[in-house]
């Protein structure tokens, strides 16, 4: 599988663990706690925030994503999963190279001209001539 539609894969997968957690709160606080409703929205929450923890963590080390979204899918989410949901958001805008538009310079990257780069004269490794 690809990079992006594992990237895709996750990030939906994370809007759909937000709106099963909003789910979640409406059933606690505002319906009086339906059993068995609250139970499964509970168990179904908690079953996801496990799986998609280790899954962003897996993709960290495979260079998937970035560190910021897995702590917050891992650490945060399980008290909130509309934090990994915003964070998805964010680094799908920043691939996009959309950005934050407060910011000008987001989605501009700077490659450095080779011909400007300059190169040592001698091997660093190497004793002096002196020495050998």
């Amino acid at each position: 599988m690809s990079h992006e539609k594992l990237f895709t894969r996750l990030k939906w997968t994370s809007f759909t663990h937000s709106c099963i957690y909003a789910a979640l709160l409406v059933c606690a606080f505002a319906a009086g706690k339906p059993e068995p409703a609250t139970f499964v929205l509970g168990l179904t929450h908690g079953i996801l925030w496990i799986v998609m923890s280790l899954v962003c963590i897996a993709c960290v080390r495979l260079r998937i994503l970035p560190l910021r979204l897995a702590a917050a899918v891992a650490v945060l989410g399980g008290i909130g999963p509309f934090f990994g949901s915003f964070e998805f958001e964010r680094e799908q805008r920043r691939r996009d190279g959309t950005g934050d538009r407060a910011d000008p310079t987001v989605g501009i990257t700077a490659k450095p001209c080779e011909s400007q780069v300059k190169h040592p004269p001698h091997d660093s490794l190497r004793p002096p001539a002196a020495l050998e």
